[in-house]
């Protein structure tokens, strides 16, 4: 959830900015921190499954 909430906030600081050229860099930068974040979350979580399984 803080996590959600800081990506909004830097989303916001972004929308704010007057680069747009910047901020669609910054945004696409954003979008693939968060892709991997949530390919974590699902490692994380699978990884977790498959171990509760094997116990």
């Amino acid at each position: 959830m803080k996590y959600i909430l800081m990506l909004k906030k830097r989303l916001e600081l972004i929308l704010k900015s007057l680069e747009v050229k910047k901020a669609n860099t910054e945004l696409i930068k954003m979008i693939s921190l968060f892709r991997v974040h949530l390919r974590l979350l699902k490692g994380i979580g699978s990884s977790s499954i498959i171990d509760l399984a094997r116990e």
